[in-house]
């Protein structure tokens, strides 16, 4: 097969030929093989990669790489080309179909992001380094476009790679200074690539895109968009639309609280009344939470959370003092009931106490029946006498028992 007969390394030579034809004819035998197998394609790359000795220009990614910004052609004919493989070679999607594809997807992006990113982000940051794109020429948006179609694809199907990548090098600040170039197609880019990163609802981008007041520029941009009803106006709208429908609140808070001032002239829309709408129910609903908080803590609970001890205490201390109730022929007859429990048998050799040594204060004496008897005394053999009720003549068993 051509794998097998090294048809990338000619690729790679033929790349270095000055004439335009003969690299234009390069890139579209390389397109089709990666068409054909992008793991192949993945696998060579790969093993260049892992060569320390080889620096970066000549690895053939960035041949490749180059020669997308170096396309002689107005309209970047075989930049647009270039801009398919990549595409290819970094889709996750069709990394899935290969064996061991998890472990080979993690190696070939990392490679990817820490060889090539950079070379390909290069045209970007070395011409937004001021507030301001450094060079604003068509061939030159043009190339940009590009950029930021393949950043695009990355932050919708990478993960933490383009995030750190992002979030390090400062990308999405030199995406926005683009919303200053003349040329509007540029100018959506970038605001579409910001929509992307926005769409994705990820706390890292929101706390980045807050620390670095990255609203500032978009909202500069739609103050000098003016009432014309244009691709920017909406684009602008449809943003901020997005961010009160979904309640991304990271980033609802910090515009109404930065910059919703600014706006306060705009009634031909209600996207910002609504805005500052959400805002109030989110601010009413946390002062809502911190008064149930305040008032239903375990600190300070309500008074019905649990009942005071003291209150139990009388309760039990009611309960016992109540007189018992024993049925007689559907009467009931009251029974003493002893403050002072019977008491054991000391060293001293004093014997329990019994009914007739219990004491008792005046009021309960007082309250004795006259018709109940019981005996007088008991010793240690005896057996205790039953009670006898003189009035209806009934006996009931002695509840004193004989103790050791």
């Amino acid at each position: 097969t051509l794998m097998t007969q090294g048809v990338l390394s000619a690729v790679e030579e033929c790349l270095r030929s000055p004439d335009d034809l003969t690299r234009a004819a390069t890139i579209e035998i390389f397109a089709m093989v990666v068409d054909h197998s992008p793991q192949l394609a993945r696998d060579y790359l790969l093993t260049q990669g892992k060569n320390s000795e080889l620096d970066q220009d000549d690895l053939l990614i960035n041949k490749l790489i180059a020669q997308l910004f170096n396309d002689p052609d107005p309209e970047l004919t075989s930049a647009m080309q270039l801009l398919h493989v990549l595409r290819l070679l970094v889709d996750p999607d069709n990394m899935m179909t290969a064996p061991a594809s998890k472990s080979e997807k993690t190696e070939f992006l990392s490679f990817f992001y820490k060889r090539a990113m950079g070379n390909l982000c290069r045209p970007l940051m070395e011409n937004t380094t001021g507030k301001r794109p450094t060079k604003d020429d068509y061939h030159t948006a043009h190339k940009l476009s590009l950029v930021l179609e393949i950043l695009c694809f990355c932050i919708e199907h990478h993960s933490w790679n383009i995030r750190n990548f992002c979030t390090n090098k400062d990308v999405l600040k030199r995406v926005l200074v683009l919303l200053k170039s003349n040329h509007a197609f540029l100018a959506l880019g970038a605001l579409r690539l910001f929509r992307r990163v926005v769409q994705l609802k990820d706390e890292v981008y929101n706390r980045y895109i807050v620390g670095h007041n990255l609203f500032e520029p978009i909202v500069h941009c739609f103050k000098a968009n003016g009432n014309r009803y244009n691709l920017m106006n909406s684009a602008l709208l449809e943003l901020v639309e997005f961010i009160r429908t979904e309640d991304v609140k990271t980033l609802l808070f910090h515009f109404v609280e930065q910059h919703i001032g600014e706006f306060e002239d705009v009634d031909y829309v209600k996207t910002f009344a609504n805005l500052r709408l959400k805002y109030d129910q989110h601010k009413d609903r946390e002062k809502e939470q911190g008064k149930s908080l305040v008032g239903g803590s375990p600190i300070n609970p309500p008074p019905v959370w649990k009942r005071d001890q003291r209150e139990l205490d009388k309760d039990e201390e009611g309960w016992f003092n109540e007189d018992d109730e024993e049925w007689d022929g559907g009467k009931t007859s009251p029974t003493v009931r002893s403050k002072t429990p019977p008491t054991r048998e000391d060293e001293d050799g004093e014997s329990l106490a019994t009914p007739s040594k219990i004491s008792a204060s005046p009021s309960t004496a007082a309250e004795l029946p006259s018709n109940f008897v019981c005996a007088s005394e008991i010793d240690e053999n005896a057996v205790a006498p039953p009670l006898k009720n003189t009035k209806s003549g009934q006996t009931y068993p002695s509840v004193l028992s004989k103790r050791r």
